[in-house]
């Protein structure tokens, strides 16, 4: 989605800087959602980890359904 332009590692020290909110994610997002938005849209976040076979479940990692 963004081209390459942040690497993983980047995004990893950026979130683990300090506690995020929902309202620090609003204001990151408001300029582009106001941009776009639309009578008939709707704004998803999906927060779904996918499983890889090098991944354990930890305390922040595990599975609520199946």
């Amino acid at each position: 989605m963004i081209d390459g332009d942040i690497s993983h590692d980047q995004m990893t020290l950026f979130l683990s800087s300090r506690p995020f909110t929902s309202k620090d994610l609003w204001e990151q997002v408001k300029p582009i959602v106001r941009q776009i938005e639309d009578e008939e849209g709707c704004l998803i976040f999906d927060d779904t980890i996918q499983e890889k076979a090098w991944t354990d479940e930890n305390e922040i990692i595990c599975w609520h359904f199946i």
